[in-house]
């Protein structure tokens, strides 16, 4: 099982320390992917630098692989105080933080990337309005619904609103007010995603970037 976003705490139980993970699960055969898990007690921990990954034993005998480029370094930090949980960590963060690749955006296109390893699939979402403009990052926020949780991306006083429901390996697309410009999806993750939306669907392999509307959705 491979875990991403993922970070180390510590509580006490019956006066002994006891330490868990934390993460966004990929490969477990009763989890979704990118499902946001707890791990049992961490009995022990294994850097693997040769491959960039720690790999951490628990108490119910599952094997997390977690990637160093994807340790939630501010999150591990307000939760370990300046307690060593993680072996190494200043070397790590030195060699590590910062690293996760974040894909280019062209002049006048929005992009939303998606991975399996982000909850709700989502890693991030710019656009870029002119070639001497910078790219602007857009607001997300989960909503949870009744019957089903969506995804909300915002921007530019609501004139960008993108709105999708996130499923096994899939979204669906329901709304794609994108100011006039074309909406473009993005797969970094390790397993193909199914896009849905009003205009029919298509797989997403991992590198692959498509082109969801040409602008022309509902404003």
């Amino acid at each position: 099982m491979n875990l991403y976003n993922w970070y180390i705490t510590e509580s006490k139980s019956n006066g002994r320390s006891i330490r868990t993970l934390f993460g966004n699960i990929t490969g477990h055969e009763k989890y979704l992917d990118s499902t946001f898990v707890r791990s049992a007690e961490i009995l022990s921990i294994k850097t693997d630098y040769t491959q960039g990954q720690m790999i951490i034993l628990t108490a119910d005998n599952a094997i997390f692989y977690c990637l160093l480029i994807y340790l939630n370094f501010r999150k591990y930090e307000e939760e370990c105080l300046g307690a060593d949980y993680i072996p190494d960590y200043e070397f790590i963060k030195e060699k590590y933080a910062g690293k996760i690749p974040y894909p280019k955006i062209e002049p006048g296109k929005i992009l939303l990337v998606l991975s399996n390893c982000e909850e709700h699939y989502f890693h991030s979402a710019y656009c870029r309005e002119a070639a001497d403009s910078e790219p602007l990052k857009l607001d997300a926020f989960p909503r949870i619904g009744m019957f089903q949780d969506s995804f909300l991306i915002l921007g530019k006083n609501a004139w960008i609103n993108i709105g999708y429901f996130p499923g096994e390996r899939n979204i669906h697309i329901y709304r794609t007010r994108t100011n006039g410009m074309p909406l473009y999806v993005e797969n970094i993750g390790f397993t193909s995603l199914r896009v849905n939306y009003r205009a029919g669907s298509f797989l997403l392999e991992p590198g692959e970037r498509k082109l969801v509307c040409d602008g022309e959705g509902p404003k």
